[in-house]
């Protein structure tokens, strides 16, 4: 098995661990889905995009971004720590319902 199907089997784990879990808030690094005029990103577009995304929940919390190569794309995830208040970036409470699932 190479090298990236070992770590695309490691992500895979991470994220069925995640399964169930209650997230309790969330903060990420917004981006802009395409270029405007002159280069300027347009930020009205009717999606989120997110560069990075910081799931908190009672025992921890999970970053989860993306990546890409040759081959593969797609999101990866990895522990986190996570300051509780915030002056940079966004951040926003879910529901206390709201598991991953």
């Amino acid at each position: 098995m190479s090298m990236i199907e070992n770590w695309l089997q490691e992500q895979a784990a991470v994220f069925l661990a995640l399964r169930g879990r209650v997230v309790a808030s969330w903060q990420g690094v917004e981006m802009a889905v395409r270029g405007g005029d002159e280069g300027e990103p347009e930020y009205d577009v009717p999606c989120l995009q997110l560069l990075l995304l910081d799931a908190v929940m009672a025992d921890g919390a999970v970053r989860v971004g993306t990546y890409q190569n040759d081959c593969y794309f797609g999101i990866w995830a990895e522990p986190a720590r996570v300051a509780r208040k915030t002056t940079r970036g966004c951040s926003a409470a879910l529901p206390s319902t709201h598991p991953f699932e």
